[in-house]
């Protein structure tokens, strides 16, 4: 029987990489090596080879195996580690040994290999591990980020990260730091916890249908009498005698794919019309205060404006738009009452007299706890 002897003294292993797009995610590592026989003369033909993972130099089982036919050529041959048994499930974490069978030869050859630096690469195509300290200086994504402890002890500083699947058991960030976007599209940690976050960090809109997106009852209403709903949620409150169209607007706007459109036609007289919002759980917002905020357009000064009532205190009035005929953000804040009995939002022509021919742009609202509301883009 021919005997084949896979010396170490001849073995090269070169591993790499393969991105996960160029082979639909499959983690591969290429190994070249030379095969001798046990005279030391090099070979050349079609061999079956067996390559298997271990986590130990000697005995132990094999975590992974495969076999392939194999062009050697003056000893030279190269393989795809991965092609024909998926390596996915290894998470390339530890040291890991490769042994390698000739068909015909009752052992392995010795002694195995220890995988080099290059082929642990693998764990950025899925599974990262950590067990000192991660620094990210600019954009990270996750495809699946696995942990059972994340631990920032000083001040996490995070220009953009973003995760698809973020799944730990507790997650303790003392600082979080100058954080310009964070997106986590699924968020599932048994223990959260933060001492103190810096920086922006936008509160989320009180308001339903805040962009003028969404118009379920049509995308039309010509003189629209009070009560009746435009947008959704936004109904229209009004003594004006003058022509009045509402409608949903798609060229002119400020964010999101539709704005509200109010075209004012006639000769308004000591009138007044303005689409309204009243917030179903106003209880929970009794002495808080809050800000509410929107983006107007119009080429008329002195017309419109937003408003925020309680049912109690006085009614809080933005400026006017002014008439510049671009977007601008109005703002009022208020300190809603202790025994409020509502929680009504406005924007239009609010007061007698303010009802003018004109055409008038509104989007964005947001109404926000605290005293300062961004409109949302």
């Amino acid at each position: 029987m021919r005997k084949r002897l896979f010396r170490s003294a001849s073995l090269m292993l070169f591993l790499c990489a393969v991105s996960r797009s160029a082979w639909a995610g499959n983690k591969l590592i290429n190994v070249q090596g030379k095969l001798n026989n046990g005279s030391g003369t090099a070979l050349s033909g079609t061999y079956t080879l067996t390559f298997r993972l271990y986590t130990t130099l000697t005995g132990g089982t094999s975590i992974w195996s495969e076999s392939q036919s194999v062009t050697v050529s003056t000893g030279l041959f190269n393989v795809s580690l991965g092609t024909a048994t998926s390596m996915n499930s290894i998470q390339f974490n530890q040291p890991y040994y490769l042994g390698i069978q000739v068909a015909g030869d009752a052992n392995e050859l010795s002694p195995r290999q220890l995988l080099g630096a290059s082929a642990y690469a693998q764990g950025s195509l899925g599974d990262f591990n950590v067990s000192g300290n991660l620094l990210v200086g600019a954009s990270v994504t996750f495809p699946g980020l696995n942990v059972s402890t994340i631990t920032v002890t000083s001040s996490a500083t995070v220009t953009n990260i973003t995760a698809t699947n973020l799944t730990s058991s507790s997650l303790s960030v003392s600082t979080i730091t100058a954080v310009s976007s964070a997106t986590i599209t699924n968020l599932r940690v048994s223990s959260l916890t933060v001492t103190t976050i810096n920086g922006s960090w936008p509160n989320p809109n009180i308001l339903i249908d805040g962009g003028m997106e969404f118009w379920q009852r049509g995308n039309s209403f010509t003189n629209p009498a009070s009560g009746t709903y435009t947008a959704d949620r936004w109904k229209v409150n009004t003594d004006a005698a003058s022509d009045v169209i509402v409608s949903s607007e798609s060229t002119t706007l400020d964010s999101g794919s539709t704005s509200m459109r109010v075209t004012v036609t006639g000769s308004p007289v000591s009138s007044k019309w303005y689409v309204q919002q009243l917030v179903e759980k106003y209880s929970e917002y009794q002495g808080k205060t809050i800000s509410f905020s929107a983006r107007l357009k119009c080429s008329v000064a002195s017309a419109c404006r937003i408003y925020i009532y309680d049912g109690v205190n006085a009614v809080q009035y933005s400026s006017y738009h002014s008439g510049s005929g671009n977007w601008e953000t109005l703002t009022s804040s208020a300190t809603i009452s202790s025994s409020a009995t509502r929680l009504e939002l406005g924007i239009g022509f609010i007061s007698d007299g303010d009802l003018q021919n004109g055409s008038y742009f509104f989007d964005s609202a947001m109404l926000v706890n605290g005293n300062q509301s961004v409109p949302c883009t």
